[in-house]
């Protein structure tokens, strides 16, 4: 199979889906975007591994976030190879891809951070639910207009609302994971 920025192809030559570069798509396309992508993982990844030397069990905050950046790359990689989930980010350069997953793992890190405080501060029982909710329906809403733009596509009947379930399950697995190894190291 062979993906260009502009449309999807497989090995015949018949396009089974177009879908094009979104304009970030294009932006990380050049110099300029993919050194940002690239600097901003190296800033944030070096932010949190100073952030996690500090005190505590915070390594073990930014190995959930790991676990969850795992089940991100697995995801992509099933459903991108099944032709489930198309896009023309899989055609980026392997360093920013590299880089995107490096922020999604801090990114999720930073998820279990919030989730440790929420716990401390507030009744978490109350707020997650609304906030899973909102993560849900946000996917849904990106994936709906990212469709209509044909900035990725779905194959095999999956679907925005599928996606948003899967958007539940890229948060829920971090905190999973911590809770976890928080318990084993315990």
């Amino acid at each position: 199979m062979h993906q260009s920025g502009t449309s999807v192809v497989d090995g015949e030559g018949d396009h089974w889906s177009v879908v094009v570069d979104s304009p970030f798509t294009e932006f990380v396309r050049t110099q300029l975007g993919s050194s940002l992508v690239v600097g901003a993982a190296a800033v944030a990844v070096l932010g949190t591994i100073f952030w996690a030397r500090q005190r505590g069990e915070r390594w073990n905050v930014v190995a959930g976030g790991s676990v969850g950046a795992s089940e991100v790359i697995l995801l992509n990689l099933v459903l991108g190879i099944a032709g489930i989930w198309r896009s023309t980010d899989y055609s980026l350069p392997a360093l920013v891809l590299g880089s995107d997953v490096l922020l999604v793992a801090v990114l999720l890190a930073w998820v279990v951070a919030f989730y440790r405080w929420v716990w401390r501060w507030l009744p978490a029982r109350i707020i997650a639910a609304p906030l899973l909710l909102a993560i849900a329906l946000l996917t849904i809403a990106g994936d709906e207009s990212a469709l209509a733009r044909h900035y990725i596509a779905f194959g095999d009947g999956y679907t925005a609302w599928m996606d948003g379930l899967v958007a539940v399950t890229i948060f829920v697995v971090p905190v999973l994971a911590y809770e976890l190894i928080r318990r084993l190291r315990a």
